[in-house]
């Protein structure tokens, strides 16, 4: 970073004006670190394979069939746990004379 400021410095107007063109310019990078080299060879296959070597696009694709099940998944467990919160909060048991009683609990 310093390098630049030095440069920057020294430049005239319209090498300043280049520069700056070039990095508004620039698209971001991704770099993903710490992933297992078999996922990864998986990842690449099928960026391949599909989305001809486009990494991005392959991402995407990825993201938005997750997404979707994920919330369904997330919704089914709210709708589970609160069928046992439900559950929890009564409590049965059977009289001696064959009635059952349920007993609320709070």
């Amino acid at each position: 970073m310093n390098d630049l400021k030095e440069i920057m410095k020294t430049a005239t107007p319209e090498e300043v004006a280049r520069i700056r063109k070039m990095m508004l310019g620039r698209r971001p990078d991704l770099t993903i670190q710490r992933i297992p080299n078999d996922v990864k060879e998986k990842f690449i296959e099928l960026s391949e394979k599909e989305f001809c070597k486009d990494y991005g696009m392959c991402l995407k694709w990825l993201i938005d069939m997750y997404m979707p099940r994920n919330i369904e998944i997330m919704a089914r467990l709210d709708e589970i746990e609160k069928k046992l919160d439900n559950e929890a909060k009564t409590s049965k048991r059977r009289m001696a004379d064959g009635t059952i009683v349920e007993k609320v609990i709070k």
